[in-house]
């Protein structure tokens, strides 16, 4: 463990990724319940509408509480994830084996967000901070902090590129030659 690290170091996803998944969510279904209930007002569908709209509003109320829920803490012990569907994952320390941080395009028009792999000592990814959820700042202090060689590449990686050079560190549905960029 880097003598520097104040551990433990706990991680959660930016808020402001739910905030703005939210919002689209507002914006796209907003108007087609609104088109709904004024179509629907006099007759005896008002009340299936409103179910179902209630039903959709549970179900982003429920991914909320698990995004808020994910969580990477490292300690003395070692890495432990708490994913998006409540499973915790664990790596003892004398098993990290390294972690690579790259920037990655998912098309060439597009921002390159940072993202951190960490490995364990057989080579195989456990987990994974995706730019689009983790801040710079926490992938960097959880890079400073892992136990470890760490892999920067010099230059921003595009989604073909990585899948065509290191496949091992993406998910299934992004190593897929059937994938949608």
């Amino acid at each position: 463990m880097p003598e520097h690290a104040t551990l433990p170091l706990v991680g959660h996803p930016d808020r402001r990724a739910f905030w703005r998944a939210y919002l689209v969510y507002a914006v796209v279904m907003l108007p087609f319940f609104i088109l709904l209930y004024g179509l629907t007002g006099d007759s005896g569908e008002l009340t299936a509408v409103l179910l179902v709209h209630l039903g959709l509003l549970l179900v982003g109320a429920l991914a909320g509480i698990r995004y808020a829920r994910t969580t990477i803490w490292l300690d003395a012990d070692g890495l432990h994830e708490r994913g998006f569907l409540g499973r915790v994952s664990f790596l003892p320390t004398e098993r990290i084996g390294s972690h690579v941080v790259l920037d990655l395009h998912r098309s060439l028009s597009s921002r390159p967000t940072p993202q951190l792999f960490v490995l364990d000592t057989e080579n195989r990814i456990f987990c994974r901070m995706r730019g689009e959820y983790w801040s710079r700042g926490k992938i960097n202090r959880f890079s400073a902090a892992l136990p470890g060689e760490c892999t920067r590449p010099t230059h921003p990686f595009t989604l073909d590129e990585l899948q065509r050079n290191h496949a091992d560190l993406l998910y299934w549905y992004e190593r897929s030659p059937f994938r949608l960029a």
